[in-house]
């Protein structure tokens, strides 16, 4: 039986953006804020581009980047594997809100920043990792997720 490929621009997109969404954090030693802002463009053209179905890769690859890169706490980047489920729920709500909130996509970037650092503040009261996942689970995602917000916006506008 042969199955076509239906959708390929739909599917290249997903291919494009999940890929980058995991190896940035490889590619650009830089700061947090820059490749958050980058994998959060990435979040944002895929709600407005794709199903839900193709979206899932772009929402969980990114911290298993960052995690595996060190990039985000450079040898305690280990405990980030406490924060993936929070991560994950942060980006899927981000996600969500994009895409059912249209014209008040900037009430997303506060409900993906709230998601995380919750998770985080838990997770630093249970003494499981240090205070300073408190700033980069929090501002830093509020951050980087307006940040990736609005070069989305304008990478489609240039598009």
């Amino acid at each position: 039986m042969e199955y076509a490929f239906l959708n390929k621009k739909e599917n290249w997109h997903a291919l494009v953006y999940a890929s980058l969404a995991f190896i940035l954090p490889f590619l650009f030693n830089h700061p947090q804020w820059i490749v958050g802002t980058a994998v959060n463009m990435l979040l944002v053209l895929g709600a407005y581009s794709l199903p839900w179905k193709k979206i899932w890769p772009i929402i969980i690859l990114p911290s298993m980047g960052a995690m595996a890169s060190g990039i985000v706490f450079g040898p305690m980047s280990y405990l980030l594997l406490y924060m993936i489920p929070f991560i994950w729920a942060g980006n899927a709500l981000f996600v969500l809100m994009l895409k059912k909130l249209n014209g008040k996509a900037i009430l997303a970037p506060v409900g993906k920043a709230g998601m995380i650092f919750a998770g985080s503040a838990v997770l630093f009261y249970l003494g499981l990792v240090p205070a300073a996942f408190l700033v980069a689970m929090g501002p830093m995602q509020l951050l980087t997720a307006f940040g990736g917000l609005g070069a989305a916006h304008l990478v489609r506008r240039i598009i």
